[in-house]
């Protein structure tokens, strides 16, 4: 078998001669699936990316590619049920656009968002978070249910996440052709959080749900 280094070398050269589809393959026989799987990703080629994230053992990431990029509800619960993944919330995420996907009757949209609300008001910041936070805002916007959205973002704001207010913003942009207005944080550290009592919904203007 070729060396890993070497592929991963060969990889950086297939991107320099602008060929990311064989970057990506080198990037997956060199063992580095994740990397290849968001290179597959960028490509388009779902499937291929949701084969790498499982080899990654990310299930969580395989199926939200197979359910919201493929249209493939069917084969995100497969991964889903075959494999043990990390994050509760995530996987919530994913079984509910699923659900969407299929048409289920109710699916679980509000108990999925306050589960993303609760993960992302927390002190952790860990890429989980991110994830979540990206995927219930897209769960969201397919639902067109944009008052959870909002509740997602001010969750964010509130935990502290870096550029939560920025994405808020491009959001209610690019969503709701308005521009966000928030009423005045308080001061603090970089690496502080807000403070606890900012109502989330205490939301100025446009955004006011």
């Amino acid at each position: 078998m070729p060396d890993a280094d070497l592929l991963r070398h060969a990889a950086a050269c297939y991107h320099t001669a602008g060929q990311p589809a064989e970057a990506a393959r080198c990037l997956a026989l060199a063992g580095a699936h994740r990397q290849a799987g968001d290179e597959f990703a960028e490509l388009g080629l779902d499937r291929a990316a949701a084969d790498q994230y499982v080899l990654a053992g990310e299930p969580e990431l395989a199926g939200w590619r197979l359910v919201h990029h493929a249209g493939d509800p069917s084969a995100a619960r497969a991964v889903l049920a075959a494999t043990d993944g990390h994050s509760a919330v995530r996987r919530a995420v994913v079984l509910t656009r699923c659900d969407v996907a299929e048409g289920v009757r109710r699916p679980p949209l509000l108990d999925t968002f306050r589960a993303v609300c609760a993960l992302l008001s927390g002190a952790d910041a860990t890429a989980e978070a991110r994830q979540a936070e990206e995927w219930a805002i897209a769960l969201a916007e397919q639902t067109r249910r944009y008052d959870q959205a909002a509740l997602v973002f001010a969750a964010a704001v509130r935990g502290g996440r870096w550029g939560a207010v920025d994405r808020w913003a491009e959001w209610s942009r690019r969503v709701l052709r308005t521009e966000l207005t928030l009423p005045p944080l308080p001061s603090a550290p970089a690496d502080a959080r807000p403070p606890e009592e900012i109502d989330p919904m205490d939301v100025t203007g446009p955004l006011s749900l």
